[in-house]
């Protein structure tokens, strides 16, 4: 081989090397919390929980065991935007593609309470645009609180609140009150591996507690406020829930925005097997469901669009 073509491959090879170099590496598809632990290695909660990229999904397991304990698993299914009178306009393209992923799950204080967050937060494609989409959820380590535009939502230690964002929709032109559809699949697993849960229930709330709540089985629930913060201003907002088969939705109803929405529901569990807890063993078992849609906690502001 002439010296001049080893010189060229491997300037190819160098030229290759130094490029993959720039590139960083993907995102992992799926990140876990551990409930954290006190100085003496008690855990301080029992809750435990896992997030994936696939349909931006969360996996709550309220007793720290994902496995063999309870689970209550929402990952986001479609988001569209319909005319006044019923008629589908679009779909927004799946929050699964391009770079959109689980931040790594940090500790901050919120409120005065120690509380563990992370996000999924991107485009999402609507026709030829792009608009702003962002779930974020908290986990506290202590009883706290959080507001949902005027309204004071307590969430309980070990809780999971998240919040939606969606901003800079591209709404037909022309159009002045359409809305948008926000779909999530909810499935919750019960402590009994032998034990099928019924279908979720839909309690509605009143003048007083202005928020529906969503009875999963075994204590588990979802709080899901009748307000939302609609381009800045508290706005009532309507949900349903939807079943198809083996596949259960729960569907909010936003009116059409300018610039964005924002909403705060808080999904967690009566059950006393998975409150506070003082165990001291020296490991959580967390087992990764095998699968890859599993997701996510957080708390961005509305700010961050």
């Amino acid at each position: 081989m002439k010296l001049s073509s080893v010189l060229s491959t491997v300037g190819l090879l160098c030229f290759a090397l130094v490029n993959a170099a720039d590139v960083p590496p993907p995102p992992p598809e799926n990140r876990t919390f551990e409930a954290p632990r006190d100085k003496d290695g008690r855990r301080k909660i029992k809750t435990g929980a896992q997030f994936g990229k696939t349909g931006a999904r969360i996996d709550v397991c309220p007793s720290g065991d994902c496995t063999n304990g309870q689970m209550i698993s929402l990952s986001v299914s479609r988001i569209e935007e319909f005319k006044k009178d019923g008629t589908k306009v679009v779909t927004a393209d799946t929050t699964n593609k391009g770079a959109n992923a689980w931040l790594p799950i940090e500790t901050t204080t919120i409120n005065g309470v120690s509380a563990a967050v992370t996000s999924f937060a991107g485009d999402i494609v609507v026709n030829s645009k792009t608009a702003k989409f962002n779930l974020s959820t908290i986990i506290f380590e202590s009883t706290s609180w959080a507001m949902n535009g005027q309204q004071n939502l307590t969430v309980p230690a070990g809780a999971l609140k998240f919040s939606v964002s969606i901003s800079s929709w591209p709404f037909a032109e022309g159009a002045a009150d359409n809305y948008l559809q926000f779909a999530v699949k909810l499935k919750a697993k019960s402590k009994n591996n032998s034990t099928a849960l019924g279908p979720p229930e839909r309690r509605k709330g009143n003048a007083t507690h202005p928020r529906d709540t969503v009875d999963m089985g075994e204590g588990m629930y979802m709080d899901a406020p009748t307000n939302a913060v609609i381009d800045g201003t508290d706005t009532s907002i309507s949900a349903e829930i939807n079943s198809h088969h083996d596949v259960v939705e729960y569907v909010w109803k936003f009116p059409q925005f300018k610039t964005g929405i924002y909403y705060d529901p808080v999904v967690g569990t009566t059950d006393a097997s998975a409150s506070v807890t003082t165990d001291s063993s020296s490991g959580v078992s967390v087992a990764m469901v095998a699968s890859s849609l599993i997701a996510g906690l957080a708390a961005l502001s509305f700010a961050f669009f």
